[in-house]
C-alpha cells in the first residue's frame, strides 16, 4: 500500500492494509519467468514434476525447454509469435511455454468447440500447431483447412512416462479419446522429430528479454458471454506467483501438489496449478488423463475420514480438542463430525458421562455424548 494516496486504487492499493506486512510489502521481481524459476528451485538434481511414475528433475526441464526453443526457431516461430497448443496438463506443455518465453513468442491454448479452435488458430497467424496424438483426421483436416497451419506436431501422451506406470482407470479414460481414425499424413509430425529439427539450427534463439511480452493466451468458456482471449505476460505471471509462493516446502518436508484433468486452456491452471508450485519447493504431480469420477478427493471422503477418526481413537480417546481428523472436515455440518466427537471422547462413551444433574448415564445415542459432557452442558462448563 502506498504512503501517499493517488485517488488510484491500482496504485494505492488500499486493500493491502488487511494483509499481513510481509504481504504488504512484498516486491514483485521484473525477470523472466525461466530465471524465476530456476532461482527458485530447490536444486536442478531434485525432482520438479512426476509425471505417471516418471520423476522429472529441474535440469530436465531446463534441458528439455532449451531444445524445444531450438525446434520453435527451425519451424519458424520467432518473436511475437503465437503458438497454438492444444495439451492437457503434461511436462512438454512447460518446456513449451518456457522455450516461447525464450524465443519471445506467446502460447495459445482453447479448449472450446472444434470451429472455435479452428478461428483461434486462424487469427494468430501460425503455420504449426501442437495436439497430442488422438487428434482425429477429421481435425487434423479442419485445422488445415480453415487456417494457414501446414504443420502439426503429434505428442505421445506417454512421451514422458511408460504407460504401464498408469493406473488401469487411467488408462482406461486415456483410451476413451481415441477416435477410430487418427490424424495422419505429411502435415503431422511426431514430438521426436520436431526436437531433432533445432539439433542443427545455427542461428539466433534467444530474443531481447522483455518481461512485459505476451507469453501465454488463453480463452475465457464463453459461459457469460462472447470468449474472450486472456494475455498473461511473464511479468503478471510472475506477479500472481511471487504473492503465493511464500507457502513453500521446507529442508525436512516438501509438500505435493496435485493438477489432475484440468487443462492448461484454463487460465489459473498454468498460473495458480503449474507454476506456482512449481516455484515454491513443491513436487507438481500431473495426472491430466485422469477421469473427474476417478479424483478420490471428495468421493467417499466423509466416510473414509470418519473411519480413520474412529481407528485413531485408540479405544480410549484422544481428548477434546486433540482430534487430527478435524482437519479434514469440510462443513461444521457435517455427519462427519460425530466420528470426530467419537474420536475425542471414546472413552465417555463406554464409561458413561454425567448428565446435568450430576448422574452418570450411557446415551443410546452417542450423538449426544458431547452436549450431555458436564464441561459443555453445565453453567459456568470448558
Amino acid at each position: 500500500m502506498n504512503e501517499k494516496m493517488t485517488g488510484r486504487p491500482s496504485i494505492d492499493r488500499p486493500w493491502m492494509k488487511y494483509y499481513p506486512e510481509m504481504i504488504r510489502n512484498i516486491q514483485i521481481p521484473e525477470c523472466t519467468l525461466w530465471d524465476y524459476l530456476k532461482s527458485n528451485c530447490p536444486g536442478e538434481d531434485v525432482a520438479a514434476i512426476h509425471y505417471y511414475g516418471n520423476d522429472i528433475l529441474w535440469s530436465t526441464v531446463f534441458e528439455q525447454a532449451e531444445a524445444a526453443a531450438y525446434s520453435l526457431k527451425a519451424l519458424g516461430f520467432g518473436e511475437g509469435d503465437q503458438i497454438p497448443v492444444f495439451l492437457r496438463s503434461v511436462p512438454e506443455f512447460v518446456y513449451l511455454l518456457l522455450a516461447a518465453e525464450k524465443i519471445g513468442a506467446s502460447i495459445l491454448c482453447r479448449d472450446n468447440t472444434l470451429e472455435e479452435n479452428v478461428e483461434a488458430v486462424a487469427k494468430s497467424g501460425a503455420r504449426a500447431i501442437f495436439a497430442h496424438d488422438y487428434l482425429s483426421q477429421e481435425e487434423l483436416e479442419a485445422y488445415l483447412a480453415g487456417s494457414d497451419v501446414k504443420k502439426v506436431i503429434i505428442l505421445n501422451t506417454c512421451n514422458s512416462c511408460s504407460r504401464d506406470a498408469m493406473p488401469d482407470y487411467v488408462q482406461k479414460c486415456l483410451d476413451s479419446n481415441y477416435p477410430e481414425n487418427l490424424a495422419h499424413g505429411r502435415a503431422t509430425m511426431d514430438w521426436e522429430k520436431f526436437l531433432s529439427l533445432g539439433e542443427n539450427y545455427l542461428g539466433r534463439v534467444e530474443a531481447p528479454v522483455d518481461v512485459d511480452r505476451p507469453l501465454f493466451r488463453a480463452y475465457t468458456s464463453g459461459s457469460t458471454g462472447p470468449s474472450k482471449q486472456v494475455i498473461h505476460s511473464a511479468h503478471t505471471m510472475i506477479g500472481v506467483i511471487h504473492q503465493m509462493n511464500f507457502y513453500a516446502g521446507a529442508e525436512d518436508f516438501r509438500p505435493t501438489w496435485l493438477v489432475t484433468i484440468l487443462p492448461p486452456a484454463l487460465v489459473a491452471v498454468v498460473v495458480s496449478m503449474i507454476l506456482m508450485p512449481m516455484a515454491s519447493n513443491r513436487l507438481l504431480i500431473l495426472d491430466p488423463f485422469c477421469a473427474p469420477e476417478d479424483v478420490d478427493l471428495d468421493k467417499d471422503a466423509q466416510t473414509s475420514h470418519a473411519n480413520i477418526a474412529i481407528a485413531s481413537s485408540n479405544l480410549v480417546g484422544k481428548g477434546p480438542g486433540n482430534s487430527v481428523a478435524r482437519d479434514f472436515l469440510s462443513q461444521a455440518f457435517s455427519d462427519f463430525i460425530y466420528a470426530i466427537i467419537i474420536e475425542e471422547i471414546l472413552r465417555q462413551r463406554l464409561e458413561g458421562i454425567k448428565n446435568e444433574k450430576g448422574v452418570y448415564v450411557t446415551p443410546a445415542f452417542p450423538k449426544l455424548i458431547y452436549v450431555l459432557d458436564e464441561h459443555n452442558c453445565l453453567k459456568g462448563g470448558k
